[in-house]
């Protein structure tokens, strides 16, 4: 992960240096970094990577060092991003943001009222399995869900008193996964100790 967000950092620096020009006096800070001055951070900037898409004016951001709630609904009309509208915003996306206040909501931190200076697309594609929506990143992990798997894995075979083969698609950091062990955590089986952890894996088609 921090392999990716690093790579990630390079380019998005590199594309968005003309649009940067301008903030000679801004620095870039990290999540932490923010975090620990509780947002007091001058005229500062964040290069973020949008982790989880929660609804249309939040989001959970993150860098190398950390995650934060990301949230667009405050201040003027030409600041709000709306994370689930036309803009191609998803999980994956690069922004650079300049400014967010410090914002407590229940219990949580939020950035708000920043603006964005410049906004990357993940260059993810969706892929539709029949049970979840995934995608594949430049690293060649697996997201799904706010998660980021190493592996995907098309199991085959014949259940017990099928006419038929099976096959099950997951998503896994796990480095093998039976047919047995497939079938059984497709919903199958009534022992919830034969279902992964979201962490471990996830179905995301069967056929």
């Amino acid at each position: 992960m921090k392999k990716t967000i690093a790579v990630l950092t390079l380019v998005c620096l590199i594309l968005s240096a003309a649009a940067l020009s301008r903030a000679e006096d801004s620095k870039f800070v990290t999540v932490r970094e923010w975090l620990d001055a509780k947002g007091e951070c001058g005229d500062c900037m964040l290069l973020l990577k949008v982790k989880t898409v929660l609804n249309p004016v939040l989001a959970v951001a993150e860098d190398e060092t950390g995650t934060v709630n990301l949230f667009s609904g405050n201040g003027e009309d030409s600041m709000i991003v709306n994370f689930m509208g036309d803009e191609g915003l998803t999980g994956g996306s690069i922004l650079v943001i300049a400014n967010p206040r410090w914002n407590e909501f229940e219990g949580t931190v939020e950035m708000a009222d920043w603006t964005v200076l410049r906004m990357l697309p993940s260059g993810e594609e969706a892929v539709e399995g029949s049970i979840r929506t995934y995608s594949e990143a430049a690293d060649g992990t697996w997201n799904c869900d706010g998660y980021t798997y190493r592996y995907r894995f098309e199991i085959s075979g014949r259940m017990p008193g099928a006419a038929a083969n099976s096959t099950f698609v997951f998503l896994s950091n796990l480095p093998g996964i039976s047919f047995e062990q497939a079938y059984k955590a497709s919903g199958i089986s009534s022992d919830s100790a034969d279902y992964f952890s979201a962490e471990d894996a996830v179905l995301v088609d069967m056929y």
